[in-house]
């Protein structure tokens, strides 16, 4: 007999059932075929004979079947292949006796293990229309190294694994996004505050029943100085150099409620202060100092302190 099957293995699709699963390649003993179940994922489990699956036709010509001891699932597959040893076991003596079916036995062997070979080599690296200048040799391994073509494209050659770099690139982008989600969380607190002071400042000239109090005293100020009886708001613009602005008595009859609000457009590096008289205080505290925008509503409570909203 002849040889005339080319493939050595073989993939069956799972549907439920035990088999058998069959094939038309030649095998010569049962020793020679190697299975493994693959599940869905890609996990390879190898199997054994007789714990896993029984087999037929080992020395025929008709090729063999592969009976699973529990179902091949949907999702599954079984990948059988033969796996000739690549031993000469025939002895052959001079004058002895010729046995046509021992030379075709023989031949059969080394065919179906070149046939090994070819399933083995298709699964290699392979080039096309490779020239002699080229090198397809690979380098000497080095830990932490990946292997890359050069940059002739003429051979391998290895360079630093920089996934950890990477890693530490990736980690720096998220700091950096996270701090900018941060800044667009202060833009927003910013924005509302900013709300809160052009509310205040409406509130503090519009009469809740006659309107806009057309001779509500707003006033500019870019020195130091001190509260007027006749201030409603005042803007203070430090441009020009520090500004402290000192507050009436709160036990000032004449005191009244103020509004004070450092200007937006102001992106001096001079200070705001707003400075209580003596001892008083300001919500039971010392002076304050005002940042770009910053406001607040100050009301005497008749003693020595400002409450401060």
């Amino acid at each position: 007999m002849t040889l005339l099957i080319e493939e050595s293995d073989k993939t069956f699709i799972g549907a439920g059932t035990v088999g058998p699963f069959t094939w038309a390649f030649r095998f010569f003993e049962n020793s020679d075929i190697e299975a493994k179940r693959i599940a869905d994922d890609g996990t390879e489990t190898p199997l054994s004979e007789t714990v896993d699956y029984v087999l037929t036709g080992a020395g025929t010509y008709d090729g063999g079947s592969l009976t699973l001891t529990s179902e091949l699932e949907v999702g599954e597959r079984l990948y059988v292949e033969r796996n000739t040893p690549a031993l000469q076991k025939v002895d052959l003596r001079n004058q002895g006796d010729f046995f046509p079916e021992t030379y075709e036995e023989a031949l059969d062997k080394i065919v179906a293990i070149q046939q090994n070979l070819l399933r083995i080599a298709s699964f290699s690296l392979k080039f096309l229309s490779p020239a002699v200048e080229e090198d397809t040799y690979l380098p000497k391994l080095i830990a932490d190294h990946m292997l890359v073509i050069n940059a002739e494209a003429t051979s391998f050659e290895l360079t630093p694994n920089r996934s950890a770099d990477v890693n530490v690139l990736q980690t720096d982008v998220n700091a950096v996004e996270d701090r900018a989600t941060a800044l667009e969380g202060d833009l927003v607190a910013e924005t509302e505050a900013r709300q809160v002071v052009d509310n205040t400042l409406l509130s503090l000239i519009t009469d809740p029943m006659d309107g806009p109090l057309v001779s509500a005293s707003i006033r500019d100020v870019s020195v130091s100085g001190q509260v007027l009886t006749s201030d409603r708001i005042v803007i203070i613009n430090a441009s020009a150099g520090n500004v402290v602005l000192t507050l009436l008595s709160a036990a000032d009859h004449e005191a009244r409620n103020v509004l004070v609000q450092r200007a937006r457009d102001d992106v001096s590096s001079n200070t705001v202060t707003i400075d209580p008289v003596g001892i008083e205080t300001i919500g039971k505290g010392p002076a304050i100092t005002l940042v770009k925008g910053e406001g607040y509503e100050l009301i005497p409570d008749g003693v020595s302190d400002y409450l401060q909203f």
